[in-house]
């Protein structure tokens, strides 16, 4: 089957007009992720811990990011910032701010730039 031939069906398949994906190389799909969100971890952040794989972050009057971590599985997971997905999950204004004002204070924090952050 020729290449045109296929972008065309893959188009008319996903519902997508020819002027906006031209060829099949071009095409881009984002997954879904597949882990589970934690409906209680709202509940948690809002008490002042930050729930990870590999044990919870006490946040402080400045942060999460601002504090010294000591176990390179909790550095890591807090700035993967994966755990915003649960936030997501919750879809309300409230876990929206509070996204929100924790990629603020990971955007102010001088911990961001160290290499296990990276």
């Amino acid at each position: 089957m020729p290449m045109q031939s296929v972008a065309s069906h893959v188009r008319r398949a996903i519902g997508l007009s020819a002027a906006r994906v031209t060829r099949v190389d071009q095409m881009q799909f984002v997954l879904p992720d597949l882990r589970a969100a934690d409906s209680g971890f709202m509940a948690e952040l809002v008490d002042g811990r930050l729930p990870l794989v590999g044990g919870a972050i006490r946040i402080g009057t400045k942060g999460a990011f601002d504090g010294p971590i000591d176990n390179d599985t909790l550095r890591r997971e807090l700035f993967s910032l994966a755990w915003l997905r649960h936030l997501h999950a919750t879809r309300s204004a409230d876990a929206e701010d509070l996204a929100r004002r924790h990629l603020l204070a990971w955007s102010r924090s001088t911990a961001r730039r160290s290499a296990l952050a990276a």
